[in-house]
């Protein structure tokens, strides 16, 4: 047995600790032995250390497999060589951890091992082999392991399970990855979710964060805007990418950041290029179009803001790119403010103009912001300022007192008052007198609100970003001035200011004057907390504020308040009077520690474990003099303290452990705590012995109690029998939280066992939630088919009603995880003999669970449904038999008659046709429903000859869904169907009279075989769809020339109806690829003709922007005369405004 370590802190424990380890891994004759629990934790830690620097695997393997956790954890975090190493693949490996490992280890360890496993290993092959297997056990944990695959694996699964990924496994993708962009284009749909997984691929590929952003603008998703710093690290990480790349962005970037990226000349051909843009107009306007100009030439920006914005000089059309004329083609409607553009001038000129615009406006408030824009256009020259104050106070200082106000307002913001010369003071003073700042009347000044089109930010920062100021932003100003200046400050003022730290003045004045001015809001501050009586109630509140005040104000000037003791001294004594009373003061304090100031009455607020700690490791004797003091006022309702005892029963385990031990198990005090973690095995056997097997069971309940609720924090474990067996004569409440954490720590083969005697015991308690956790803890611990069958034992056994849900409810969430086929029928075998079993008198939550069948998987959907409406038919109440029909009805002879009803009336509506055909993974089910419900209206001559629009309608929802649920939920494609209603349909109706109708059928089977083929060769669901398109374009343009030649060339009018039909009822996204594979395929004329009075007029989707205007210029160059002159009419004003 190891010596204690001679040392006195811990620091130095650790030394020691450290320099036997390596003496005893350089020591041959060093023996590792097994774990013995009566030794000390010193000695077996040091056999760990030694067997995984030895590389001892067996030693480290049958540690993983201990009950005592410090030393499986330990044995686990020195496992990297384990886990790294090739060579022990044969360890490291998903079969011999589940077979060899999991059984014997606690489910804690297991945990542990996986985590460790997991963060470690980076070989992806060897993470592949872990994902497959986890994969059809548990999907979830699996999904963990993905960012450590191979790409190719990692792509593949996130196309398939996207929904199941959770965003911290997304943020752990690397970079060469395409994982998250397919994510984001596969939950594009998923508002909420999509936005975190952008930030996530800005970070990781803001390539494809562009190109994935640009598709949700696209899509016109309300997209956040991008802040000055992200616009900023965009375009330096993408340094290839020009200003036109941009373009589409221009609604959400931070412009400011964008023109200073780019040269003028840059700047000057993107306006001239996209200046005709209809779908770029917005970026034409003053708010945006400002940063552009700004940046713009000198003779440009000034050739543009005096002839096109203030002169409006009439634009001369002309077939050149002229910067002037094609950006006053798109401004002239725009520009309503042309005072705004004077700003941009020199202030000689810009005064000029503004004087101009001034005299003739009648408009007070627009005078108003014209006269702030005067002040803006000075760009902080304090000469010019001068000048733009005088012409106020001779021209304008009877305005109105709100107008004057806002001007003021703008004043303040704009400048440095404390650069302000005394002449331009005093002019400044003249404006404060006349809104009354110096009278004593107290007046309302109204809340800052700049004119939003002042602001350029060219030479200032943007108003959002500093804090509109209060009320008396006058007073604060004229007195900060006057202290600056030395001078006397008016006795009205003082009265009328409130409080203002003037922290944001901090790096702006000299050190005398900071002084200066902390000195002057201390002597404020102090002398209104002297004034205050703490006894007086009413005054809580007042004091409070001045409190935070005073603290505020060392805080933003970074003084030292311990420098000023009397101030300090009154703050105590305010803080103890008022806890005392106790009066809530959470907010001093939390302003009291974000300056950690040291309070005599915060020592009180050091929790015991915390203080015995820093004793621990500062000098371990003065422990013994806390042991009193503060262990024995620790109650039983205290957090025990683990971390304290770990270290005391690791590095002091002959010295201080075994006085903590004494002192608290001291019979002549019976009020003393239990030492939790101290206790060896063999001293906790004696404790059980003494309070539970040889005492009666009234005697010593408080410590009976508290071992009850403890029992998990002794080491090593008890074991969960143990536990079972002392609680069967004590109270059980008090052994709920201790069995539920030694759960982790049981057989998974005696769940069933376990769950009938947390039965018996907890039933009148009624813990459900006890037998809810044992279920959960093995049934992770054990294959599908061992799962079932503890199940099915337990359904056996048990008649108890909350015990036959629970045991249902865990059965039911094992089908809805499983993905393997093999364990969905397995699972669904069992669940289904539940059902079955089912009585009349089962829990009511029975009915709820079975009602909504949500992530049943739809491979056994059916055969659900079928079972569960046996189930309600049994039952008494026939009222959810009837709402579980009316969703999930699967009787085709229910079915039939729904159908029938909907069909006699006027307006006709089968939304629930399409899921009932639709949603089946089986042709053979859904020709049985077929069969049932379509044919017979196939055959009946009053529907198909007469009425046709019923059945239309009928063909439009199947049409309808057929995409989303091919691509997104994976039905059976219905070639089958579709093709026999084709030929029933051609046999019964007549072919000239029918041809539209027909002709859409047929054209629909030919989209429907290229989905089929197409479905089956892709796996991205876009990918498919725009696949499909292109080879529908094509054998559309194909099928038209064969009528062409087989009936007449007008017979494109028809076809085009047709085509319309179609594309009306699959509301197809995609349609400009078709027409361009439609136009490319076939050239004549009629393939024109057929589309061209359909092809929209415009479109702002900027993908099928390119493809519109190729369309376009495909009817402009056309031999034909006829198809020059309906693009010329249809076409020739969009395409040039």
């Amino acid at each position: 047995m190891a010596p204690e370590f001679q040392a006195e802190t811990l620091a130095e424990k650790y030394r020691s600790f450290n320099k036997a380890v390596d003496d005893a891994t350089s020591d041959p004759k060093f023996d590792i032995k097994c774990l013995n629990y009566d030794e000390t934790d010193m000695v077996n830690l040091i056999r760990i250390e030694v067997a995984s620097r030895r590389k001892n695997y067996d030693f480290i393997l049958d540690v993983f497999k201990c009950q005592d956790m410090l030393y499986a954890f330990r044995a686990i975090k020195l496992s990297n060589w384990l886990i790294i190493n090739d060579e022990y693949k044969h360890i490291i490996n998903p079969v011999y951890i589940h077979k060899n490992l999991l059984p014997h280890m606690t489910l804690k360890a297991f945990n542990k091992l996986m985590l460790k496993i997991r963060l470690t290993l980076r070989d992806a092959d060897r993470v592949d082999e872990f994902f497959y297997y986890l994969k059809d056990k548990d999907l979830k944990s699996a999904l963990k392991w993905l960012p450590y695959c191979t790409v190719d694996l990692s792509e593949e699964i996130i196309q398939n399970f996207h929904e199941k990924i959770t965003l911290s496994t997304l943020e752990k993708f690397r970079n060469e990855s395409n994982c998250v962009y397919i994510y984001c284009k596969r939950n594009k749909y998923d508002y909420n979710n999509i936005f975190k997984a952008l930030s996530i691929l800005k970070v990781n590929n803001v390539e494809k964060y562009l190109n994935f952003l640009f598709d949700l603008i696209d899509a016109s998703y309300s997209v956040d805007k991008l802040s000055a710093k992200s616009t900023k690290k965009l375009i330096k990480r993408c340094p290839h990418k020009t200003l036109n790349d941009f373009i589409c962005f221009i609604n959400i970037i931070h412009i400011p950041t964008l023109v200073k990226s780019f040269s003028g000349e840059e700047i000057k051909e993107f306006l001239i290029k996209h200046s005709q843009s209809k779908r770029h107009e917005s970026l034409y306007k003053y708010d945006k179009l400002k940063y552009f100009v700004a940046r713009l030439p000198l003779e440009d920006k000034l050739d543009l803001i005096k002839n096109v914005f203030i002169g409006k000089v009439k634009p001369v059309y002309s077939n050149e790119s002229d910067l002037r004329n094609c950006t006053m083609i798109r401004c002239l409607t725009n520009m309503n403010n042309a005072y705004l553009w004077c700003e941009f001038l020199s202030f000689d000129d810009a005064f000029q103009e503004l004087k101009r615009f001034i005299d003739v406006e009648s408009n007070p408030a627009k005078k108003s912001f014209m006269l702030c824009t005067l002040l803006s256009s000075t760009h902080k020259n304090y000469a010019h300022i001068k000048v733009v104050l005088q012409y106020y106070v001779d021209s304008h200082l009877h305005e109105g007192f709100r107008f004057k106000t806002q001007f003021l307002q703008h004043v303040l913001h704009e400048i440095n008052i404390l650069k302000l010369e005394e002449d331009s003071w005093n002019l400044l003073s003249i404006l404060f007198y006349s809104v009354g700042v110096y009278s004593k009347m107290d007046n309302s000044f109204p809340k800052y609100k700049p004119n939003p089109f002042i602001i350029i930010g060219r030479h200032r920062r943007s108003y959002g970003i500093r804090k509109l100021q209060s009320d008396d932003i006058f007073v604060n100003c004229i007195i900060l001035y006057n202290i600056i200046h030395n001078n006397d400050i008016p006795e009205i003022l003082l009265t009328k200011f409130k409080h203002a730290t003037f922290k944001e003045f901090n790096n702006r004045i000299t050190d005398e004057d900071k002084v200066k001015l902390f000195e002057f809001l201390f002597k404020i501050l102090n002398s209104k907390l002297e004034k205050q009586d703490m006894k007086d109630i009413n005054n809580f509140e007042t004091i409070m504020l001045t409190i935070k005040n005073i603290l505020q104000l060392f805080k933003d000037w970074n003084k030292n308040i311990n420098d000023y003791p009397k101030i300090l001294t009154k703050i105590q004594e305010f803080r103890i009077f008022f806890l005392h009373e106790k009066y809530d003061c959470s907010e001093l304090d939390n302003l009291i520690k974000s300056m950690k100031l040291k309070l005599e009455t915060e020592k009180s607020a050091i929790q015991p474990e915390d203080l015995c700690m820093n004793v621990l490791k500062m000098n371990n004797q003065d422990l013994f003099q806390l042991i009193t003091k503060i262990y024995s006022s620790f109650r039983y309702n205290s957090k025990p303290m683990r971390r304290l005892f770990c270290k005391l029963r690791c590095y002091w385990n002959d010295s201080i452990a075994t006085e903590f031990k004494r002192i608290s198990l001291n019979t002549d005090k019976p009020n003393c705590d239990i030492p939790w973690g101290l206790l060896t095995e063999k001293e906790f056997l004696e404790l059980l012995h003494k309070y539970f097997y040889t005492q009666e069971i009234d005697t010593a309940s408080k410590e009976k109690n508290e071992i009850a609720k403890h029992l998990h924090l002794f080491r090593p474990c008890v074991s969960l029998e143990t536990a079972l067996n002392l609680s069967k004569d004590n109270e059980v409440q008090n052994f709920a939280s201790s069995i539920h954490s030694l759960m982790y720590n049981m057989d998974p083969f005696k769940v069933c066992d376990i769950f009938i005697k947390l039965q018996y015991l907890f039933s009148s308690c009624k813990k459900t939630s006890l037998q809810k956790h044992c279920l959960k803890v093995a049934l992770k611990r054990l294959n599908y088919e061992e799962k079932t069958n503890a199940l099915k034992e337990m359904w056996k056994i048990t008649d108890n009603k909350l015990s036959r849900f629970l045991v249902f409810q865990e059965t039911l969430a094992l089908l809805c995880e499983a993905t393997d086929r093999q364990i969905i029928f397995h699972n669904w075998s069992v669940l289904s003999d539940f059902i079955d079993n089912l009585t009349d008198c089962e829990d009511s939550r029975f009915i709820k669970l079975l009602s909504y069948p949500k992530d049943i998987p739809n491979v056994i959907l059916p055969e659900y449904c079928e079972t569960v409406q046996r189930f309600f038919k049994t039952l008494t109440d026939i009222t959810h038999f009837q709402e579980f029909t009316k969703k999930f009805m699967l009787d085709p002879e229910e079915k039939v008659k729904e159908l029938h009803k909907t069909l006699t009336k006027k307006h006709c509506a089968f939304y629930w046709l399409e899921e009932y055909i639709l949603d089946t993974s089986s042709e053979k089910v859904q020709m049985e429903r077929y069969e049932k419900l379509l044919v017979p209206l196939l055959s009946d001559e009053k529907i198909i000859l007469t009425e046709k629009q019923p059945f239309i309608e009928i063909l439009r929802s199947l049409y309808r869904a057929l995409d989303r649920k091919i691509l997104h939920e994976k039905v059976v494609v219905p070639l089958a169907m579709f093709t026999d209603i084709q030929q029933r349909l051609e046999e019964r109706l007549p072919f000239y009279e029918n041809y539209v109708f027909i002709t859409s059928g047929r054209l629909f089977l030919g989209y429907l075989r290229l989905l089929d083929k197409n479905s089956k060769q892709l796996t991205d669901p876009d990918e498919i769809t725009h696949k499909t398109q292109i080879d529908f374009g094509v054998f559309c343009a194909d099928y038209l020339d064969e009528e062409i030649e087989k009936h007449f060339p007008t017979i494109y009018m028809s076809f085009s109806d047709a085509l319309t039909f179609l594309f009306h009822a699959t509301d197809n996204q995609k349609e400009m690829h078709f027409i361009d594979a439609m136009l490319s395929r076939n050239p004549r004329a009629e393939c024109f003709l057929t589309i061209i009075h359909d092809l929209p007029r415009k479109t702002y989707r900027t993908p099928e922007d390119i493809l519109f205007c190729g369309i376009l210029e495909k009817m402009r160059t056309h031999p034909s005369e006829e198809i020059r002159m309906l693009y010329s009419n249809y076409f020739i004003k969009t395409d040039s405004l």
